[in-house]
C-alpha cells in the first residue's frame, strides 16, 4: 500500500468516527484547551490543525483570540466559514510564520509513523510564537496507529526540529495516558 493509499484509509476511519454524537472534546479536554489558550492569551492569532468539531475554535473565540482557523480532513465537518478542509497535517496551506499559536490536539497519535516528522516541521515552519500538540499514548481501538511514550515524542520532537526552537515543555495532558508538549519558538 502506497502511503497516500495508508492516509486515505486512516482519513476513512474519521469520516465514521465523527459520525457518532459522542465522539467529541469531552470535559477534560476542553478544560485542558482552555487553560492552553488562556496561557498564551497574549496572542491574537490561533490555528488549530486536526480541529475535529472545531471546539477549541469556539474556546479561542469566546477567550479573545481576533483570529482563528482550523484544518481537517473530515469534509462534512468543513462546513464552519473558520475550518477548511485539507489532505493531511504534513501540507498546510498557510504561509511561514502566519500564526502565533498553532496547535494539534491529540492528532498525532492518529498519525503514520512516516508522517510525524513532515507533520512537526509543518507546524512550526506556520507557527510564529508556540507550538501545542497533545498526544495519547494509550490505544483506542483501531484509531490510535502510532501509540509511544512520552519520552519517544519527546525525542522525536527534539530530533525532528533541531535548531527550530527554543525550549519544549513537558506536561500532563487531559488524562493521564496524555501528555502536552509546548513547543517555543
Amino acid at each position: 500500500m502506497t502511503i497516500d493509499a495508508a492516509r486515505q484509509a486512516e482519513f476513512a476511519k474519521y469520516v465514521k468516527a465523527y459520525k457518532q454524537p459522542g465522539y467529541k472534546m469531552g470535559r477534560k479536554r476542553e478544560a485542558l484547551v482552555t487553560e492552553i489558550l488562556r496561557k498564551h492569551s497574549d496572542c491574537e492569532t490561533f490555528l488549530d490543525i486536526g480541529c475535529g468539531r472545531a471546539e477549541s475554535l469556539s474556546l479561542a473565540t469566546c477567550l479573545g483570540y481576533e483570529k482563528v482557523r482550523g484544518y481537517e480532513v473530515v469534509d462534512y465537518l468543513t462546513d464552519d466559514v473558520e475550518v477548511l478542509p485539507f489532505q493531511g497535517i504534513h501540507e498546510i496551506p498557510e504561509p511561514d510564520g502566519s500564526w502565533e499559536v498553532v496547535s494539534s490536539f491529540d492528532v498525532f497519535e492518529h498519525l503514520l509513523e512516516a508522517d510525524v516528522p513532515a507533520a512537526l516541521l509543518e507546524l512550526v515552519r506556520v507557527a510564529s510564537k508556540v507550538v501545542v500538540l497533545t498526544v495519547a499514548s494509550f490505544h483506542s481501538g483501531d484509531l490510535h496507529i502510532t501509540v509511544k511514550p512520552p519520552l519517544w515524542w519527546k525525542e522525536m520532537i527534539e530530533q525532528t526540529l533541531e535548531g527550530k526552537f527554543t525550549k519544549v515543555d513537558l506536561t500532563a495532558g487531559w488524562n493521564a495516558n496524555t501528555t502536552t508538549f509546548e513547543i517555543w519558538k
